[in-house]
């Protein structure tokens, strides 16, 4: 079975019977009401790739939750009121679920401090979406070694300093959206070399310097958002002539 969806219909929690599923691919619980327990059900499908939960009240136990889900590919957390540090949130990922992830949101959360290393030891992640949490400190370098990422979504937090030079070997990378923090310095000029990116959003930042030249020669660039930063110097219409 691949398909299940329970979402939004304020389930408050899983009969017991779904245990007997077993074949299970994808679960949605999203929109539901699990106020502060937990859907217990959910432990025994270890078959799971796809478990999207966001959007309830609160899910305690996520350790539980996530425990043994060796085949577990997609993860949606988003819009869960969690709050944690990075530390305290990595006791939820094992070791099986961080070499066979692909997708993770945990947007909308509350995730408190820097932002944690143990993110990039997921070296299959294609999407990685850490929004409007409350995220700090430097984007990590190491991010330039996830070479499968496609898409990385870190906009409305409190992260400062440099853009990584490392994000531009990302060749897969098609969208970057790190728009809305507090990233200062020039644009690195690595940032034009990824060749499959179709989004780059830095808008709302505090990032000074001119605009690359070499983004005229993504071709594959749909969107460019540099609004509200302190960027100065000529544009050059040969720099944008692909966009």
């Amino acid at each position: 079975m691949y398909m299940t969806q329970l979402g939004p219909l304020q389930v408050r929690q899983i009969n017991c019977s779904m245990t007997n599923i077993t074949s299970l691919e994808h679960l949605d619980l999203s929109w539901n009401d699990f106020q502060g327990g937990n859907p217990s059900a959910i432990g025994s499908m270890s078959t799971i790739t796809e478990l999207i939960l966001s959007s309830n009240e609160r899910l305690d136990d996520l350790q539980g939750i996530l425990s043994g889900r060796c085949k577990l590919q997609r993860l949606e957390m988003s819009s869960l009121n969690i709050s944690a540090g990075g530390n305290e949130l990595q006791g939820s990922f094992s070791r099986c679920i961080k070499s066979s992830l692909q997708l993770l949101d945990l947007g909308y959360n509350q995730l408190i401090g820097s932002f944690s290393s143990w993110l990039v030891e997921m070296k299959r992640l294609k999407h990685l979406s850490l929004y409007d949490d409350s995220l700090q400190g430097p984007i990590p370098a190491s991010l330039g070694s996830l070479s499968s990422l496609e898409t990385l979504h870190l906009k409305g937090n409190s992260l400062n300093g440099g853009i990584p030079h490392s994000l531009g070997s990302l060749s897969r990378l098609a969208y970057l959206n790190l728009a809305s923090n507090h990233l200062q310095d020039a644009i690195p000029e690595t940032l034009g070399k990824p060749s499959s990116l179709q989004t780059l959003n830095l808008e709302q930042n505090n990032l000074t310097g001119g605009i690359l030249v070499n983004l005229g020669s993504l071709s594959t660039l749909e969107i460019l958002d540099l609004g509200h930063n302190n960027l100065s110097g000529p544009i050059s219409i040969e720099s944008l002539s692909n966009l």
